[in-house]
């Protein structure tokens, strides 16, 4: 209890001494971040200021005219009046000395190709040099630089203002504190300014691996490291970007966490003194809980090593009773959910074993870890022999391959039904529908994989010997319809050559008689020709229903137009006929199936309808004929006369489907009472031909 209060007492005191701590480190970063903007500030006016004077001094006439004879009397006035200035004076564009304030300048060889002149003179804008070592004065400085424009405003020179580091370190970094050192270094990582031993330190290059790798990219921002002088300090830092030059400002790091110590030690010093009292009054109540924490620990100790028996003792505080009661009353719960659990899993297992399928299940590795008894009998292995297993042992190569293919489906979650072949113990092959399903956690991760199997082989037997005999059935029933067009060929051939020949005759016979007797009181010459006439006008349309001869002397497009023109005509229906291209024609056994169909759909029409007009359109594809009978009849409800039809009424629509069937097509009728009706069949084919060929 004495801990409980002092424990979150001393968290406190140390809240408050860490946060006093950082606060005064954030105090001492802000002043030298300060300390960074104020210096970057004046350098910043120190160069507007003489960016200013440059700009105005390059608009003078005399300096505009660039006459070394000539010279503006303002370059002596000014460095005389400026003494932080080496020199100023103007160079034209080959770098050649126009007017200088010292006596001996730098040539125009020792001047061309020097940074600070090229950059100066291809910026067309003020530039401030690196650190440059001017040895006409022996001194460092900064060369400062503003373009000097002719009349049409092209740089024709630049005016050189040369500024002494010493004497700029002195007014900018004069105000720095005693425990601070400010850095200003170039662009090339030279030393231009520093607060303390300038003389020592300026036109120093600070090597890249000296020269921190967060401040390089430029900005603003502070770190931590290694003083360029060996020194450990905080340093703020600042980039100029006119320039690229950076400002470092930085406090010695023992400066900075002063504060920051002093509190940490002294909320040390607190927090342990915290921690002595608290065992000393620890002590104290260390009978009174220790020993029925203990015992409930030992109770925690037995259930987790099995025994759900145990109970914990309720005695001592009333706290440490009230937990032992809430202890032993999960206990109580645990061991009837334990109960509960147990007898669910003996059902569940009841329920697998005496299933009809075989049943198994896989672990994440996808081996097998439970097989049910049907699973042993379908396959003759025994639970040991299965265990451990992969499923994929058990199937035959071709299987393996596709199931291999569906495991790797379980791992994302899915279930399929697959028919594949496995191997019996014995080696006999047994084709089994396997129902998969994948078992995954609550996270969605699989865990495992249950697969259930029915045999199937018998089943698929059947289905094969019935698909067999299908084909087969389908075989003879094309056989008997080319027999029966062939009889129907052979008897339309005998009506015509035999019947038709021997009625003609008799005819003929008859009209020769009359004209030998020369006349005919009785009539009854007359009434044998006329006879003859009527059974040879009979004989002829038997024969063109039983065969038209133009379907294997002309073709179906022939065909069908005598008999649209022959029936039409007899029942007064108005018939059309298109046929696309106009030319076509196809093989015998499509033509027969397609002039049957059409013949059907035009005797149902006229018998049935009551049609007015029917149309008849024949349209070849690369690889099949299309054909469509169209009539505007009374309609019919097709599921009704289909149910006639396989009554044993209307045959002659499954007479049209199954000749559509035969041929490998499809036949479709769309009709409605009141609507007409369209038969509609599709037939394939090698390849349409014309009458080209």
């Amino acid at each position: 209890m004495a801990a409980a209060v002092l424990v979150p007492v001393g968290v406190v005191i140390i809240s408050a001494t860490v946060h006093s701590a950082n606060q005064s480190r954030a105090l001492a970063v802000r002043n030298i971040e300060t300390l960074a903007a104020q210096t970057a500030d004046r350098l910043v006016n120190v160069l507007d200021d003489r960016q200013r004077m440059l700009a105005a001094f390059a608009e003078r006439p005399r300096v505009r005219a660039l006459d070394p004879r000539n010279c503006d009397p303002g370059i002596a006035d000014y460095v005389t009046l400026n003494p932080g200035h080496n020199t100023l004076g103007t160079r034209d564009r080959s770098g050649s000395i126009v007017c200088s304030f010292i006596a001996n300048p730098p040539p125009a060889s020792d001047v061309v190709g020097s940074a600070w002149f090229d950059g100066g003179l291809r910026s067309g804008k003020f530039t401030a040099s690196d650190a440059h070592f001017g040895r006409p004065t022996g001194q460092w400085v900064t060369v400062l630089t503003h373009p000097i424009r002719d009349e049409a405003g092209e740089v024709a020179g630049i005016a050189v203002l040369a500024v002494n580091l010493l004497r700029l370190g002195e007014r900018v970094l004069k105000s720095a504190p005693d425990d601070t050192v400010i850095y200003v270094f170039d662009r090339r990582q030279q030393v231009l300014l520093r607060s303390a031993e300038p003389e020592k330190w300026i036109g120093q290059a600070i090597a890249d691996s000296d020269y921190p790798q967060q401040a390089r990219a430029g900005g603003v921002g502070y770190l931590s490291t290694s003083g360029f002088d060996g020194v450990e300090r905080v340093y703020a830092y600042r980039t100029i970007p006119s320039t690229g030059w950076t400002v470092f400002a930085g406090m010695p790091e023992e400066l900075v966490y002063a504060a920051h110590a002093a509190y940490m030690r002294a909320a040390g010093w607190i927090v342990l003194a915290a921690l002595v009292l608290a065992l000393v009054l620890g002590r104290r109540f260390a009978q009174r809980i220790v020993a029925p924490l203990r015992d409930l620990e030992a109770v925690a100790q037995s259930v987790t090593a099995g025994n759900l028996v145990i109970r914990a003792s309720e005695s001592g505080s009333a706290e440490l009773r009230r937990l032992a009661q809430a202890f032993n009353r999960m206990l109580d719960a645990r061991a009837t959910a334990e109960r509960s659990l147990q007898a669910s899993e003996a059902r569940l297992r009841r329920t697998f074993e005496t299933a009809a399928e075989g049943i198994y299940t896989v672990d994440a590795a996808y081996q097998i870890d439970f097989a049910n008894l049907r699973l042993q009998t379908l396959l003759g292995y025994t639970p040991d022999e299965l265990i451990g297993r992969s499923p994929l042992s058990l199937l035959d190569e071709e299987s393996r391959a596709r199931a291999s293919t569906g495991m790797a489906r379980r791992y994302d979650g899915v279930a399929e039904q697959m028919e594949l072949t496995y191997l019996r113990k014995d080696g006999q092959p047994r084709l089994m529908l396997l129902n998969a399903a994948p078992i995954m956690d609550d996270q969605g991760s699989f865990i495992g994989a249950i697969g259930m199997l029915s045999d199937i082989t018998e089943r698929a037997r059947s289905a094969e010997a019935l698909r067999k005999a299908n084909r087969q059935l389908q075989l003879m029933s094309s056989r008997l319809l080319d027999v029966q067009e062939a009889e129907r060929a052979a008897i339309a051939r005998e009506l015509h050559d035999e019947i038709g020949q021997s009625l003609t005759a008799i005819k003929l016979g008859a009209l020769g008689l009359a004209k030998i007797i020369g006349s005919d009181p009785a009539g009854g010459i007359a009434s044998l020709v006329a006879i003859a006439d009527r059974a040879l006008g009979q004989t002829r349309s038997l024969t063109l229903d039983l065969r038209p001869p133009q379907l294997d002397q002309l073709g179906l497009s022939a065909a069908l137009r005598d008999t649209l023109r022959r029936v039409g005509g007899a029942a007064g229906i108005a018939t059309r006929l298109e046929t696309d291209p106009p030319d076509l024609t196809v093989e015998n056994r499509l033509a027969v199936t397609a002039f049957r169909i059409v013949q059907e759909a035009i005797t149902n029409a006229i018998r049935h309808s009551g049609a007015r007009q029917i149309a008849v359109a024949l349209h070849a594809t690369h690889d099949a004929l299309e054909l469509i009978v169209d009539d505007d009849g009374r309609g019919f409800e097709l599921d009704a006369v289909r149910t006639a039809a396989l009554q044993g009424q209307c045959a002659g629509l499954l007479g049209m489907e199954e000749r559509a069937a035969l041929a490998g097509g499809e036949l479709r009728i769309e009709t409605r009472p009141g609507q007409g009706t369209r038969v509609r069949a599709r037939l394939p084919c090698q390849r349409p031909k014309t009458a080209l060929g």
